[in-house]
């Protein structure tokens, strides 16, 4: 159990190494849970479902986002859909542990400013939780 359970979002452009920070962090801090995301995108050998993401329709993939059961979500080399399920990060807190997301981010070319991919952010404070202090 973490001291101070909370969310840490680890966000960067594909291929920016964001695996490999968040390969060490688990590696060196057991206590830190790294979320496992929905995709719409098929398995590839060897993925499992809720182990390597969760492996979700096109149809289910939708439902998350009109229910607002996804923190973030985004489209990924304009064809498959990426997203943190708001129900397994609670879980991880509930239970003291300190969760880490991996969140693809692209910089703009004219400002080279990082943003989150198109889609859809959603981190609302929620009663006795804050998700980002401030």
């Amino acid at each position: 159990m973490s001291k101070n359970p909370g969310l840490t979002v680890l966000a960067g452009p594909t291929a920016v190494g964001k695996g490999t920070v968040s390969t060490y962090i688990r590696d060196n801090y057991p206590e830190v849970w790294l979320s496992v995301s929905a995709t719409t995108r098929p398995p590839r050998p060897g993925e499992v479902d809720g182990v390597h993401y969760y492996f979700k329709s096109a149809e289910e993939f939708d439902e998350l986002i009109e229910k607002g059961e996804l923190l973030e979500w985004a489209v990924v080399h304009g064809r498959n859909r990426y997203g943190t399920l708001r129900s397994t990060v609670d879980a991880a807190i509930d239970e003291g542990l300190s969760v880490l997301l991996e969140i693809i981010s692209r910089v703009h070319a004219k400002s080279r400013r990082p943003s989150l991919m198109p889609g859809s952010c959603s981190w609302p404070r929620r009663a006795g939780r804050k998700w980002f202090a401030g």
